[in-house]
C-alpha cells in the first residue's frame, strides 16, 4: 500500500510520514480519520503499541488491522483486575501472559491498550524472558530437570492432558499443552537428548507434524526463587500482625498457605508488594518499536483522572483494613507512565495538542470520511463516476472471487470499466480496480487522489439486495 501511494504522488506526506518513524523520529499528525490511521499503522514495519481511550474504538481497529494483514491483540483488562484482586477466571491472565510473550517474541505485530494500562505495574520483562522454557530437536535438556521446571512455571502434572497448562509423561516421553500453543507437544527423549518433537491431536492424539523446536511460556506472573522463599514468608507474617482486616488476613494466610506447599500458580495480585521484580510498564516489552497514541489529550485526561479515583479508592480500603499500605505502590507513579525508548507517534484531531511527547515533526492532512454503502450500490456507483471524472484512482475491495465478478458485472452495466486484481502491484493510477483482498474498512486518500473502499463499506451486512440494474447481488 505505501508503495501505492508513493507511485501515485512521488512528495506523498503519508510515505513521508513513515519514513520519518522508521528513522526513529517522533511525530504528531493532525486530521487522519480511524480508518485512514489504520492505514498509516499498516505501513509501519515496527511492532507497535497502540493507546486509546475507547473500548470500541480498539476492537474497530483490531478488525481493520488484521483485515490488512497485521497481526493485533487488544489488552483492555482494568486497573482494579491487575492491583489487588484475584482473576475471576484464567483467560485474563492467559490474555496478559499471551500479550507479554507475543510481544518479546515478535509474533504479534500490534498490541491495543486502553491508556489505564499504562497505570499498571507489570513483571521485569527480562525476567520473564528467563521464564520460558525452549526446547529444540537434537539438543541435551536433562528431563528430571524440565520436569521441575515446568512445575515451577506453573504447569501441572495430569494423568491425561485435557486443558492447556497441562503435561504428563510416560517413559522418555513428556506430553504438554504449552499456553502459547494451538496445539499440545509431544517431546521423545533418549537419554538427555530431545530426539523428536511433534504437536497432536488432543481429541485423536494422531500426530499433526512434526516441528523442530518450542517455547512454553509460563502460566502465570507471580515468580519468587529459594532466595527469596523465606524472606517472603516473614514479610507476609509483618503485615498479618499489622494489618487490621479480616479479609486481608485472610487473603494472606491463603498466599501463605500456597507458597509453603509450593503452589506456584497464584491468581492473586495481592502478593505483588511482596514480589521485588515488578517494574516494568507494557511498553517495556515493545522493543524498537513504536508507542502509538490516539488523541494524547484524551488519553491523558483519562489517566489522570483514572490515578486520582485509584488513588481515593486505594486510601479509602488500607483506611478500611481491606488492603495493606503497601498496595498503593502497585501502579506508576504519574511522571514515569511515558518514558519509553521507543519511538513516539501521535494522532489528533485539528483542535487537540499533543501533552505527552515533544514532535520532532508534524504533519496535517486533508481527509474525508467514507460512506457505508450497505449494498446501496447504485449509490456508489454514482460516487464511483464522480471520482473517476477527478481522475481518481479507485479500489473496490472483495474478499472472494464471486464477490468481484458480481462486482465487475454491476460496474459494466454502468459503463464503468473496470479491472480484477489480485496484488496491490497491479493498481494503475486513475483506473478502476476490484482487488479480491479482505480489507474490512476504506479510506479517501485526497491528497493522492485515491479512493479505496473496503468490504464493510460496500457490503455492510449479509443480505440479499436487487434493484433495477442488477438483479441480484450476493455478499
Amino acid at each position: 500500500m505505501q508503495n501505492l501511494l508513493k507511485s501515485l504522488k512521488e512528495d506523498s506526506k503519508y510515505v513521508e510520514l513513515i519514513e520519518k518513524i522508521e528513522s526513529n523520529n517522533n511525530c504528531s499528525c493532525f486530521g487522519l480519520t480511524l480508518n485512514e490511521i489504520s492505514f498509516v499503522l499498516s505501513f509501519i514495519k515496527k511492532q507497535k503499541i497502540v493507546v486509546t481511550t475507547s473500548v470500541d474504538e480498539a476492537y474497530k481497529l483490531e478488525k481493520q488491522l488484521n483485515s490488512l494483514g497485521i497481526k493485533t491483540m487488544v489488552l483492555l483488562q482494568k486497573i482494579e483486575d491487575f492491583t489487588y484482586n484475584d482473576f475471576s477466571h484464567d483467560e485474563e491472565l492467559k490474555n496478559i501472559i499471551l500479550t507479554f510473550y507475543s510481544l518479546i517474541t515478535k509474533e504479534v505485530d500490534c498490541v491495543i491498550v486502553l491508556g489505564k494500562v499504562l497505570l499498571q505495574k507489570f513483571l521485569d520483562k527480562d525476567f520473564f524472558l528467563e521464564k520460558i522454557i525452549s526446547l529444540e530437536k537434537n539438543k541435551n535438556y536433562n528431563f528430571n530437570f524440565l520436569i521441575k521446571n515446568l512445575m515451577e512455571i506453573g504447569y501441572k502434572k495430569v494423568d491425561e492432558i485435557c486443558n492447556k497448562g497441562e503435561f504428563t509423561f510416560k517413559g522418555d516421553i513428556l506430553s504438554i499443552f504449552p499456553l502459547n500453543s494451538l496445539f499440545p507437544i509431544r517431546i521423545s527423549y533418549f537419554d538427555d537428548e530431545i530426539e523428536r518433537i511433534c504437536q497432536f491431536s488432543l481429541s485423536s492424539y494422531e500426530i499433526v507434524g512434526d516441528i523442530n523446536k518450542v517455547d512454553i511460556c509460563p502460566t502465570h506472573i507471580y515468580f519468587y526463587n529459594e532466595d527469596e522463599y523465606q524472606n517472603l514468608l516473614r514479610n507476609i507474617d509483618c503485615a498479618q500482625k499489622e494489618t487490621k482486616g479480616k479479609e486481608t488476613y485472610e487473603k494472606l494466610s491463603l498466599i501463605k498457605a500456597q507458597i509453603e506447599n509450593s503452589i506456584n500458580k497464584i491468581h492473586s495480585n495481592f502478593i505483588l508488594p511482596f514480589i521485588k521484580k515488578y517494574t516494568s510498564t507494557i511498553l517495556d516489552y515493545l522493543q524498537d518499536g513504536v508507542v502509538v497514541y490516539l488523541e494524547p489529550k484524551l488519553i491523558k485526561n483519562s489517566i489522570d483522572n483514572e490515578y486520582v479515583n485509584f488513588l481515593s479508592m486505594q486510601n479509602s480500603f488500607v483506611f478500611e483494613g481491606r488492603l495493606l499500605k503497601e498496595h498503593k505502590n502497585s501502579i506508576q507513579a504519574k511522571n514515569e507512565l511515558f518514558k519509553t525508548t521507543n519511538t513516539n507517534l501521535a494522532f489528533l484531531n485539528l483542535v487537540t495538542s499533543n501533552q505527552i511527547f515533544k514532535s520532532d515533526s508534524v504533519y496535517s492532512f486533508l481527509t474525508s470520511f467514507m460512506k457505508n454503502y450497505n449494498y446501496n450500490l447504485n449509490f456508489l456507483v454514482d460516487d464511483i463516476i464522480s471520482y473517476r471524472n477527478k481522475n481518481y484512482t479507485i479500489v473496490l475491495c472483495a474478499e472472494s472471487n464471486e464477490k468481484a465478478i458480481n462486482l465487475q458485472e454491476l460496474l459494466n452495466k454502468n459503463n464503468i470499466n473496470s479491472e480484477i486484481v489480485l496484488s496491490q502491484n497491479q493498481i494503475k493510477s486513475q483506473k478502476v480496480h476490484i482487488l479480491i483482498s479482505q480489507i474490512y474498512y476504506g479510506a479517501i486518500f485526497l491528497e493522492e487522489k485515491l479512493f479505496l473502499c473496503g468490504n464493510f463499506n460496500i457490503y455492510g451486512q449479509k443480505k440479499e439486495f436487487t434493484s433495477q440494474k442488477v438483479k441480484k447481488v450476493f455478499f
